[in-house]
């Protein structure tokens, strides 16, 4: 799965890096023009949008590793255990480090979360392109918990 890391990695910042020239297309005078940057910007969105949904297919049918379940070491016995003997390593509490990494498998949840999140505003501000797509339906309704303007 190493293949999607690197796709998220070039996704993420080629939407960073188009998504600030299209907030404030002011920081490249002599820039490419808009259309082509928002090409690119929604090309990426689609792609990290598929590289996470082969990531959440994967953690349901992938092996041990990969599996959903190691998101939540926690909820295994001996859990919180691995988790408070991790953390005290990295306090420089602890000399040696724990066998497992419960804290960086918890913190991948919240990346997937960060990119989820990432993902269903894309496709809600793409639901105020006008353009006949299917973002209306499934995520203009967020626009009636919080303006687009906020």
């Amino acid at each position: 799965m190493r293949i999607t890391h690197w796709v998220n990695v070039v996704a993420f910042f080629t939407l960073a890096i188009t998504g600030f020239y299209i907030g404030a297309p002011s920081i490249a005078l002599h820039g490419p023009p808009m259309l082509q940057v928002q090409i690119v910007h929604m090309l990426a969105g689609y792609v990290l949008t598929c590289s996470v949904a082969v990531r959440v297919v994967w953690a349901f049918i992938g092996d041990h590793g990969a599996s959903w379940q190691s998101f939540f070491p926690y909820l295994k016995k001996g859990g919180w255990e691995k988790i408070h003997q991790e953390l005290r390593f990295y306090l420089f509490l602890r000399p040696q480090p724990p066998s497992s990494s419960a804290v960086v498998n918890v913190s991948h949840f919240f990346v997937l979360l960060a990119f989820l999140f990432e993902i269903t505003t894309g496709f809600a501000l793409l639901s105020l392109s006008g353009s006949h797509n299917i973002a209306g339906p499934l995520f203009g309704w967020l626009f009636l918990l919080v303006s687009p303007q906020w």
